[in-house]
């Protein structure tokens, strides 16, 4: 079909003269016959020689009108493939998350889709040097990109489309490499079947110009019209960056803020642990300094049973501040979101029989009891979470409980995990605050006049919930509370 098309003014010219030739020299011969005149060859030679001279016309206007229309159809084609390319680029442009997918998804576009032989993005950089930096490519690039180089400067490199278009922020083309006497790198690009190019400049921001090439394997295969549109999607390209820098920029400030409101959080929560230790060793501080001035000065007028007081004050006030002092000092080690575990092999009914009889010695006023059906236990955890576990508690039932009540330890081992209740007769939690059990620094309204932190249940909670476990409580003011810890058999921590 081309090949009729490219003939067709030869092919009229051609059917104009025959038939034209045939008209002229079958006219003359009836007209002689008819008039019985003498037939004149020369009459019929002038007629030939007109319709000659009117062929050679009629086929040069029919072949200047048919390359008009090709140029009209290729530009029409061209200005269709570029409004095609700018709607296509722009729905990527519009669904991008980042600038490496959107960079190479355009230059694949155009290579695909418009069917130039490469295309690259690059940024020109701010140095002495004003090199221009690729980003992304896509078709027959073949190393051009790293065999050539690319700078922007005013020297014989840069003298090209891609640096002339970042001196300038203005489209630059080369219709015609081969006859470009500008184009530095003219034998690697006809190498490469590059034959024209167009540089289109986008700026992303103030001092950040970037570059948009793009290669044709025709010569002369960008007109104006492309170019303008063309040169369009390289700004919705710049518009495309900008949009995606700003969203990064967000994010950035949005996990900023969110780091300063975590490291304010870290220090109004550090600053509450200093104000409660302050608070709570004062106290007992206040308590062995006055038994101590007391012991000094009055030593020899006390009882026996005096002075025996006096330092089970002192005892008791040291135990407690030595107490909170651990709680603090783990609070802040362990950053309550994330406490480590260490599992090692260890016999769980030896460990809460030991941690009993501990609690036992610093309350001989109370009765701590054992209830295990099992001898010997062994399991992978951690011990030190375990011992934290059960001396908080332990101690909280004791702390909480009148003088000659009764505490009682359960164990229960089952095949896939592990149960510890402690019971206590004490004052018992009302009903409305056992929700914020667990909470720092929180203390039920019934505990004020006793001793303690606030940090008990909070490290009992945290390492219950490291070990993979559950805490709950059962409570009724003035009836006592039973704490239940459930956590299964650990392999991995």
């Amino acid at each position: 079909m081309r090949s009729l098309s490219r003939t067709f003014p030869l092919r009229i010219a051609l059917l104009y003269f025959a038939f034209s030739a045939i008209w002229i020299v079958t006219s003359d011969l009836v007209v002689t016959l008819l008039t019985d005149e003498t037939y004149l060859i020369e009459q019929t030679v002038k007629g030939l020689v007109f319709i000659t001279a009117t062929t050679i016309l009629l086929y040069t206007l029919l072949k200047r009108e048919k390359e008009a229309l090709d140029r009209a159809n290729t530009a029409l084609q061209r200005v269709n493939r570029a409004y095609r390319l700018l709607s296509t680029c722009n729905q990527q442009i519009v669904r991008a998350s980042d600038e490496a997918s959107l960079l190479e998804s355009v230059c694949q576009t155009l290579v695909t889709e418009g069917g130039y032989r490469m295309a690259w993005v690059g940024f020109a950089e701010q140095t002495p040097e004003r090199l221009v930096r690729p980003v992304a490519w896509a078709g027959h690039e073949a190393d051009y990109l790293s065999t050539i180089r690319l700078t922007w400067a005013e020297d014989r490199y840069g003298q090209g489309p891609v640096g002339t278009a970042i001196r300038t922020r203005q489209p630059q083309a080369s219709r015609f490499i081969a006859d470009d006497p500008l184009f530095t790198w003219r034998a690697e690009a006809l190498q490469r079947g590059y034959q024209s190019v167009v540089a289109l400049p986008f700026v992303v921001e103030d001092q950040k110009v970037g570059i948009l090439a793009i290669y044709a394997a025709e010569p002369d295969a960008f007109d104006e019209q492309e170019v303008s549109l063309l040169n369009e999607l390289a700004h919705d390209l710049a518009y495309g960056l900008r949009a995606l820098r700003a969203h990064q920029s967000l994010q950035d400030a949005t996990r900023a803020l969110a780091e300063v409101a975590q490291h304010r959080a870290e220090l109004d929560r550090s600053r509450q642990l200093l104000a409660m230790a302050v608070h709570d060793l004062r106290n007992p501080l206040a308590v062995i300094q006055a038994a101590t001035e007391l012991l000094h000065h009055y030593s020899e007028r006390m009882s026996d049973e005096e002075k025996a007081s006096r330092h089970e004050r002192i005892a008791e006030s040291i135990k407690f501040m030595k107490r909170a002092l651990d709680d603090i000092l783990l609070m802040s080690k362990a950053n309550l979101e994330h406490m480590p575990v260490y599992l090692e092999k260890l016999d769980i009914v030896a460990l809460a029989q030991q941690t009993l009889a501990e609690v036992a010695q610093l309350a001989p006023r109370h009765r701590l009891e054992f209830e295990c059906t099992e001898t010997n236990t062994e399991v992978s955890s951690d011990p030190a979470l375990l011992r934290h576990i059960l001396t908080n508690l332990l101690e909280n039932a004791v702390r909480y409980s009148p003088a000659g009540s009764t505490v009682t330890l359960t164990l229960l081992c089952q095949p896939d995990r592990i149960t510890v209740r402690v019971q206590d007769q004490g004052i018992g939690i009302p009903a409305e605050e056992q929700a914020r059990l667990g909470e720092p620094f929180f203390r039920a309204s019934n505990a004020r006049s006793a001793q303690g932190t606030g940090l008990g249940l909070t490290i009992v909670r945290q390492a219950v919930e490291a070990l993979g476990g559950t805490l709950s409580v059962e409570s009724e003011e003035g009836q006592g509370s039973t704490f239940t810890v459930t956590w299964p058999l650990l392999t991995t921590p």
